[in-house]
Formats: structure tokens, C-alpha cells, sequence
């Protein structure tokens, strides 16, 4: 019998056994086949002891006119049939779509069955559906499943943008704007991804792009219904490498950079393959990278300090005098200090500047690199102190003497000892040099330095209050001499004779 579209076959029963009883089909039979019909609607329709139970055949590839469309089947059954169900998809692409199986037994698009072994592919009773809607408490449309190739999945919804030309839930539509997408075509991995990206068009206003497309995990703390303890990953957590920038960056994102342009190409960050994370409106601090590494860059000009400079060793690199100048307010107070280190690689000097309210804090009062290809560190504490390490040489030529020029009155700090001190004044009135109490550091019994007279001006060595001065021209010492050079030894408050300034002329 033919059957023409839109009908309903329900409660047909065929039964064709070899030599007319027993469990073996006779050859070349078929139950109920479906030529070119369309919109089918099978009920407890049962078939058994054929070749093949049901089939649908039509030579309308590409689901056209005349195709076998829509049929459903609605717990019908199969038993001790060769085939369960054929369709003509493998001679005519299409031919046979949106098919719909509920409550069968035996009988579905793919072998069905319940015993290992039986080359069943489905489950007795799966139901085998073209998409299916879950709707909200009134019934309404709320969520839609359906695969739009195979081995993947859509869950989505009931959404039309203004500007879409076919709904989220529409069969054609492959970008759905509300949607996850759920791929499980591989054997080694499951990927849930967004069915839309960021720069895709916005969906109800031309011209504009959707700029945050993201994946969220977890309620966080503004959730309704309360924030989760943590988000849990059992097994190790990989991100895969990448060779461009993230598509949206924000303060919080951690990412694998394979290579620099991972990274923006201003404030040094990239230091080698590894995780990085952005924090502080664009800073991009490593977060595991290969041991010891550590930002650097080379510094021509004067430099003041800022943020972009913590943890990197500068270069400076001239051969004229350059200045490191501290500003105030770099590091908030209750928040640590910061490590930024200067290596003078040039020859002119490189000395430490403290700006307003900023003070330095080194071994004898030096601020300078004396030395080429020395490095010093700031320790930049959130009170505004800076402490300067390593700003006196590890080691000295026998034969290398430090300078330091004047012409003022001067009462002699830390920074002045060990150093040949070159007073120059042209002026008719001497020069006074002060040593004052408290001059040698904590620990030590004597120091030295050594005072010249370049200028015209008398220079006259004085020992300030509390101190004593032994001098063979009584007191003050005064260098008249142009050229001469005299030395300085000054005792500690620790010494047999504490506190004395002897003179050597």
C-alpha cells in the first residue's frame, strides 16, 4: 500500500516469518516502507519476524521536495527483525530528515539494544529528537537543545535580535548569541566553548560589536544566591600557549605567552615563555617563568623612578654625569617595598636623587656609582625611604682615589670620607671645613679623608662641637698653600682619645 503525506499510521501490525511460523524473516520482506512521504506520524505500530521492519526511501537528496521529512514514531516496536529501521541517506544525502523516535522498542535511527555485544549503538527506548525545548513554569519557550553538526551541541534559547535574520533557535542559525556549544568529536577531548566570540556584530545595533563574549565559572560574591567556597579543578590546569595579546584585556587575567608579542611591547614584561598576569590597569608582572630572570632595559638619559621600574635592572649608559631620581608616593604605605636596581654601564657617573620628601638611606651617606658596570639596588619603602645597597665598591684598585669637589663652607658628611675633598673659592674670605661630632660610623675607631686647596681662598680645617683638634698649627688648621694637600684622621667616640681630629700636613 502507498501512503500519501500528513497521515497517521497507528496500531499496523506485520508479521512475516519464513514458510508461514517461526522466528526466521522471509526474505526480501518489508514491514512499513515510506517512499518520498513526508510528515508521517507512526503510533504503536508493530513489526516483527521481517527483513526490515521499517524504511524510508526517497531519492531527494538535500532534504527537497519529495524527501521523506518530518516522520515520527511513536512506540512502535521491532522484534526479531534482520533490520530495524533503513533510510536512503547513504544513496541520497538528506533524503531521510527530522526524524522523530519516543518510546520505541528495538527501533531507532541506529542499532538499538540492551546486551553487550549486540552491536547496538543506542539504548532501548532512547528518544531520538531534531531539537528539543524545555520551557519555563507558564509553558513558555525557555531552552533549547540541539546538534547542529554531528557530535556537537547547542543549548540555547528562545532570543532574536533585531538585526538577526534567524533566531537562536532557529535550525540554520550556527551562531547563536545566547548559547554554549558543546563539541565532542574527539575521543581525547570535550570542549564547551561560546557559539559567538567577541568582535562579532551586535545583534541589535548595527555598527557596534560585542566586545566581552567570555565563559563564567562559579557565583562569585554578588551571586543571589551566595558565593561557592572555591571553583575546584581536580587535575592538573593547563593554558595553552599563545603568540598575540588577549582580545579583551583586564585586570585579573592570567595567560600563557609563548612569545613577546604576547605582551604589550612597551614596559618590558616579556621575560621568556611562561604565565604572566595583568594587574593595576595594564601591568603584566610574571607569574612562573625560568628561574632568575628579571626585566631589564638601558637607560641613555636622567631618569626618575616610577612603578613601570619595579623589579628591572637599568642600565644607564652615558658617558657624561646621569642622575636616578626618587619621587615620593611610589609605594602605598602597609604594601611592602619595591627592588629596582641602577648598573652604571657607561663612564660618566651615575648618582641617586631623592625628591621631595624622599630620603636616602646608604652606607657613609654615598650617593654615587663610583665605579663603570657597578650595580646598586633601591629598596623603596612606602614611608619614603629608599635604602641604597651596594653603593660602595666590593673591591677598589690600590691606586683608585675618589673626589669630591667644593666651594663653600661645608661641614663634612659621611659621604666626604675616604675621599680627596677639592675646596675652590676665589673670594677673600676663607673656607671653612667642620668636622663634627658623631662623623665615624657606629663600629669603626677612625676614619679618614683628605682636603686640597684649589682656590685662592684659605681653607681653614675646624673641629666642631664636642670634637678636638690636634693640629701642629694649632686650631683652626688653615692650608694656605695652593695645591696642598692635607690629611684628615678622625677618631671615634669608642677610640682611647675619642672624638679628635688629627692632621697630617
Amino acid at each position: 500500500a502507498h501512503v500519501c503525506n500528513n497521515m497517521v499510521l497507528q496500531r499496523i501490525q506485520v508479521n512475516a516469518p519464513d514458510a508461514g511460523s517461526g522466528l526466521v524473516p522471509l526474505a526480501g520482506t518489508t514491514g512499513i516502507r515510506m517512499h518520498n512521504a513526508a510528515r508521517i506520524c507512526l503510533v504503536d505500530c508493530n513489526v516483527e519476524v521481517v527483513e526490515t521492519a521499517f524504511e524510508e526511501y526517497s531519492q531527494s537528496s538535500g532534504g527537497t521536495a519529495g524527501a521523506c521529512v518530518g516522520n515520527s514514531y511513536i512506540g512502535c516496536i521491532s522484534h526479531n527483525c534482520t533490520t530495524a529501521y533503513k533510510d536512503s541517506n547513504a544513496l541520497h544525502t538528506r533524503s531521510a530528515i527530522q526524524r522523530t523516535f519516543v518510546g520505541c522498542d528495538n527501533l531507532g535511527p541506529v542499532p538499538v539494544g540492551r546486551i553487550s555485544g549486540d552491536g547496538a549503538r543506542a539504548q532501548d527506548g532512547d528518544a531520538f529528537l531534531p531539537g528539543a525545548w524545555i520551557t519555563d513554569p507558564d509553558g513558555l519557550p525557555a531552552v533549547q537543545f540541539r546538534a547542529p553538526t554531528r557530535d556537537s551541541l547547542f543549548l540555547t534559547g528562545d532570543y532574536k535580535g533585531a538585526l538577526q535574520v534567524d533566531g537562536d533557535g532557529h535550525p540554520r542559525q550556527l551562531a547563536p548569541y545566547h548559547g554554549l556549544k558543546f563539541d565532542l568529536g574527539s575521543m581525547q577531548s570535550a570542549r564547551i566553548t561560546r557559539s559567538v566570540a567577541s568582535g562579532a556584530a551586535h545583534p541589535d545595533s548595527s555598527g557596534q560589536i560585542l566586545e566581552d563574549v567570555r565563559l563564567e565559572l562559579g557565583n562569585g560574591p554578588a551571586d543571589p544566591a551566595g558565593e561557592l567556597a572555591r571553583v575546584q579543578v581536580n587535575d592538573p590546569l593547563m593554558l595553552v600557549s599563545r603568540s598575540s595579546q588577549p582580545s579583551r584585556p583586564v585586570d585579573g587575567l592570567v595567560h600563557h605567552a609563548a612569545a613577546a608579542s604576547a605582551l604589550p611591547a612597551t614596559g618590558e614584561w616579556y621575560l621568556g615563555p611562561g604565565l604572566y598576569a595583568r594587574i593595576n590597569n595594564g601591568e603584566y608582572p610574571p607569574v612562573a617563568v625560568q628561574r632568575g630572570a628579571v626585566a631589564e632595559r638601558e637607560q641613555n638619559g636622567d631618569l626618575t623612578i616610577s612603578s613601570s621600574d619595579f623589579g628591572k635592572v637599568i642600565r644607564v649608559n652615558h658617558a657624561s654625569d646621569r642622575t636616578v631620581t626618587v619621587p615620593p608616593g611610589l609605594v602605598a604605605g602597609g604594601s611592602g617595598a619595591r627592588r629596582v636596581w641602577v648598573v652604571r654601564q657607561g663612564t660618566g657617573r651615575v648618582s641617586v636623587a631623592a625628591g621631595p620628601g624622599v630620603n636616602l638611606r646608604s652606607a657613609g651617606g654615598e650617593r654615587s656609582i663610583a665605579r663603570q658596570y657597578q650595580m646598586v639596588e633601591l629598596l623603596i619603602c612606602g614611608n619614603n625611604d629608599v635604602y641604597i645597597s651596594h653603593i660602595l665598591p666590593d673591591a677598589i684598585e690600590p691606586y683608585e682615589e675618589r673626589l669630591h669637589w667644593t666651594a663653600g663652607n661645608v661641614v663634612v658628611p659621611q659621604s666626604y670620607l675616604g675621599k680627596l675633598v677639592r675646596v675652590s673659592n676665589g673670594g677673600p674670605d676663607p673656607v671653612h671645613v667642620t668636622i663634627p661630632q658623631g662623623l665615624v660610623p657606629t663600629g669603626m675607631e677612625a676614619v679618614s679623608l683628605r682636603v686640597v686647596k684649589v682656590g685662592s681662598a684659605d681653607v681653614e680645617i675646624r673641629a666642631g662641637a664636642g670634637m678636638n683638634l690636634a693640629s701642629p698649627g694649632g686650631d683652626p688648621h688653615v692650608i694656605s698653600q695652593v695645591n696642598k694637600v692635607v690629611t684628615l684622621i678622625v677618631s671615634g667616640m669608642s677610640s682611647s682619645q675619642p672624638d679628635t681630629v688629627y692632621i697630617d700636613d
